[in-house]
């Protein structure tokens, strides 16, 4: 394993196009990108033993539990011993996810290296998300009103306390979310390439 790996916790409310920019940067920095969304969507169209205990949390857009989300991770990790480092992409959504995230990179004797937030408005999320559900990408909560706004509540009740957390650490940068895609990945490639000059 090599000694320090850059490890990157990307967030933002659904709709943020947190996952478009995860891979960009993935691929710039030579990363391995992990999404728990779509490994347990994975999970659930295999049908696995996974699958079937969190389908009822992804049909009501709700947060998987964290035992399940962080094997996975585990897993992840371990399938590339050789990583130059790691994006997590929507994770961790909770405080308690924060810690244990923490828990698995400290026995690793690795760290989350910088956190960024994509901060978009509630509405422009909405907009994006409805967008999103005409399209052939959509996720089966992206057209229905009532999984959106449930996964905008849970972002807001449960996932903003995050960025408080990486805060008091000194590692949560707030990215602005509007404009093109374009010039968002600009922002965060800006944010990320100062956050790593200062570490050096």
């Amino acid at each position: 394993m090599s000694k320090n790996w850059l490890n990157v916790v990307l967030y933002g409310p659904p709709g943020s196009g947190k996952g478009t920019q995860a891979l960009n940067l993935a691929k710039k920095y030579n990363l391995v990108y992990i999404s728990t969304g779509k490994m347990l969507r994975k999970e659930v169209a295999d049908n696995t033993v996974i699958g079937k205990q969190v389908a009822p949390f992804m049909e009501k857009g709700e947060i998987v539990p964290d035992e399940i989300a962080i094997s996975l991770i585990e897993q992840r990790i371990k399938e590339h011993p050789d990583a130059k480092g790691f994006i997590f992409k929507g994770f961790p959504k909770t405080i308690v996810q924060a810690y244990i995230l923490d828990g698995l990179l400290l026995k690793l004797q690795q760290s989350v290296s910088i956190a960024m937030g994509i901060d978009v408005s509630t509405l422009e999320c909405f907009k994006r998300l409805s967008a999103r559900g005409k399209t052939e990408n959509r996720r089966p909560y992206d057209v229905n009103m009532e999984l959106i706004i449930n996964r905008l509540d849970e972002f807001s009740s449960r996932t903003k306390p995050v960025s408080d957390y990486y805060g008091n650490q000194r590692k949560f940068i707030r990215i602005d979310g509007h404009g093109s895609e374009n010039e968002i990945f600009e922002r965060l490639t800006d944010t990320m390439d100062s956050a790593l000059l200062q570490e050096r």
